[in-house]
């Protein structure tokens, strides 16, 4: 596992499988975090200096030839959302990646998921009807252009 400070208080890990685990449990209509272990997929995680866990990403379903990847995200509290953090976290994809945009897929119902995503610069790109069963799957692309304002 690697560990880089962010900020005097947070830091990020990455290479820790568990955060796939973590996350897929925080966010339940992606499945098991089976599938997400099976094709390597990466999690970076944002720590406090205790050691508690605050927030995570895990990008998966990357596509080297088109430039492309999908996130999905989960947080224990929105004290982990700093301009420093989120720049961290979109940089894996943007920067180490070489990603032209992410996607992530979003239950209509998690307004605050939603408005926060907005507020990245995501833009909703469609809606697949019951994609989440009882619920719509909101469909934001975020483009690198766009995440300019944070990697630098």
């Amino acid at each position: 596992m690697l560990a880089e400070r962010i900020t005097d208080d947070r830091m990020l890990v990455f290479g820790d499988p568990r955060l796939l685990d973590w996350t897929a449990r925080q966010i339940p209509h992606v499945g098991s975090a089976a599938g997400w272990h099976r094709e390597g997929a990466k999690a970076l995680g944002i720590i406090d200096w205790e050691g508690h866990l605050l927030a995570a990403m895990v990008v998966h379903g990357y596509n080297p030839l088109h430039g492309d990847a999908q996130i999905s995200m989960a947080a224990t509290s929105p004290r982990w959302a700093s301009k420093a953090t989120i720049s961290k976290l979109l940089a894996y994809p943007f920067k180490q990646l070489g990603c032209q945009r992410i996607t992530t897929l979003i239950p209509s119902r998690n307004f605050r998921a939603l408005r926060f995503n907005v507020g990245l610069g995501f833009v909703q790109e469609g809606v697949a009807r019951r994609g989440f069963g009882s619920d719509d799957c909101v469909i934001l692309g975020l483009l690198r252009e766009d995440a300019e304002r944070w990697c630098k």
